[in-house]
């Protein structure tokens, strides 16, 4: 009787439709770089915000703590009423949209219709913080007016 060592040619075709397969149904699954892509770019833009967030609470303590800051052309209000705070304040959509736009200018902040480079504000007026919904809602970067807390949240949707 003749010894063989190895596959047949049907059985080697069999292992290759299957992992074929198995292959489709499981490759998107693992390789959703796309998805990946955007949670990076949001986590980088949240730190260069709150980087940005430390110099502007660095020179805001440097000049004596004034009620406005002038950046770049843009004015930052540090004042609500009567109560002063270390950090940029905003009491509406409009400056949720003015503060991300001095200290970011690589991704603008808009109140309406965003484009894909361009981050959805919204305003909490309760919880006072500035909502920057990035991308088809797929995250958001939530920051805290004048206390200067910066979040990051990444919405259920996205696996």
């Amino acid at each position: 009787m003749k010894k063989t060592a190895g596959f047949t040619l049907i059985e080697l075709v069999v292992v290759i439709v299957i992992l074929g397969i198995v292959a489709v149904t499981a490759a998107p699954r693992f390789l959703n770089l796309d998805d990946d892509a955007h949670e990076s770019v949001l986590r980088g833009t949240k730190s260069a915000f709150e980087s940005s967030l430390a110099m502007i609470y660095g020179k805001h303590k440097l000049q004596g703590e004034p009620s406005t800051l002038e950046i770049n052309g843009h004015t930052l209000q540090f004042q609500h009423r009567n109560n002063r705070y270390d950090y940029p304040f905003a009491k509406n959509k409009r400056e949720c949209v003015n503060i991300w736009n001095t200290l970011i200018d690589s991704i603008e902040a808009v109140r309406r219709n965003a484009e894909t480079n361009e981050l959805l504000t919204k305003y909490q007026r309760r919880t006072r913080t500035c909502t920057f919904s990035y991308y088809g809602e797929k995250g958001e970067i939530v920051y805290t007016s004048g206390v200067g807390k910066v979040e990051f949240k990444l919405n259920e949707s996205h696996s």
